[in-house]
């Protein structure tokens, strides 16, 4: 009997060992199938965009490469995700893949984020309308219904953007940017600033933008607007009139006499106090003069013609300042 037992069991014993042996042997040979598979060269022979959206599953997205013929197999690459538990972290994005790159390869890509990356410049003093109608204009973009923030609050700046980032992504980006640095500039600010709180700051810096784009007159033309308001003399700043007709800030001719006279809350020839909003976005420079302006007794500026503006204490001499201004246009023109 037990002769019989020990034999029954070495026979098990055999039988289960050549059966776990060759169950293992298969499986590491599928693995190493599979793990060849995916580091041979691609099936495709030119390069391709594939984008990945937030929230698309392996499937998905394996159908995606298969449609496109980056990859042999739906069911061996979706394997092989899971094999090596990258199935759970793909990255939303736009990906360009050059010839015959493996299916490795594209795997590690997108569970790395390794997609197109975009440049976008966002000039500083352009409006909301303007910046919407811009971004409009790359394809890279993803197209969804967004809405525009107060105006003044999209921050200027070069941008490093993902393939297949939003509109409303993006202009949270801008946002966000533009909170933050009126939030550092706030903090900045001299003591006893005339302008009490940030949001009328950010108004103060947008007509500054718009005024001038050299760097020590943006404080010289703070002061100035903090003069004339402390003496509840109007501001008389033609950006403001401006905007107030387009809501672009770019008017495309002179400004008229008819203009200066209309009765809106941005027209600073007829309103007293700043208007009611910014007028477009500024960018640092203009933050940062807007809360440290230079003091001093000037009421006036003028263009001079030949770059920067000409200030004043007076009024007899800012008329003068307009006199050598004509002249320099007049003599132009000759």
């Amino acid at each position: 009997m037990p002769h019989s037992f020990l034999n029954g069991f070495h026979n098990a014993y055999n039988v289960w060992y050549k059966t776990t042996f060759w169950g293992i042997s298969a499986v590491l040979y599928c693995l190493l199938g599979l793990y060849g598979s995916m580091h041979s060269p691609g099936p495709f022979s030119h390069s391709v965009i594939l984008k990945v959206r937030k929230g698309e599953t392996v499937p998905v997205i394996s159908q995606h490469l298969y449609d496109l013929g980056l990859i042999r197999s739906k069911f061996l690459f979706s394997v092989y995700l899971r094999y090596t538990q990258k199935d759970r972290a793909l990255k939303k994005g736009q990906y360009v893949f050059e010839p015959y790159m493996s299916e490795a390869y594209i795997a590690d890509a997108i569970y790395k984020g390794f997609g197109i990356y975009y440049r976008i410049f966002i000039p500083e003093g352009y409006t909301n309308l303007r910046i919407a109608e811009n971004i409009q204009k790359y394809s890279f973009l993803e197209k969804d219904k967004f809405r525009l923030p107060p105006e003044g609050m999209l921050y200027p700046d070069t941008y490093k953007i993902e393939g297949g980032t939003t509109y409303s992504s993006f202009i949270s980006l801008m946002q966000n940017n533009m909170e933050k640095n009126l939030k550092e500039a706030w903090q900045k600010r001299v003591p006893n600033l005339y302008f009490k709180t940030p949001e009328d700051v950010l108004i103060v810096a947008s007509i500054i933008e718009k005024e001038t784009n050299i760097p020590h007159e943006k404080h010289l033309i703070a002061g100035v607007i903090m003069n004339r308001l402390k003496r509840g003399i109007k501001l008389q700043m033609d950006p403001t009139t401006i905007y107030g007709i387009t809501k672009t800030g770019v008017l495309g001719r002179p400004l008229k006499l008819s203009d200066l006279k209309r009765k809106n809350a941005f027209n600073t020839y007829y309103i007293s106090g700043l208007p009611p909003t910014p007028i477009c976005n500024p960018g640092k420079s203009s933050l940062e003069a807007a809360v440290n302006p230079v003091w001093t007794s000037h009421l006036f500026y003028v263009a001079t013609g030949r770059g920067g503006h000409a200030f004043a204490e007076t009024h007899e001499h800012h008329l003068r300042n307009i006199e050598a201004f004509r002249s320099v246009l007049n003599s132009g023109k000759k």
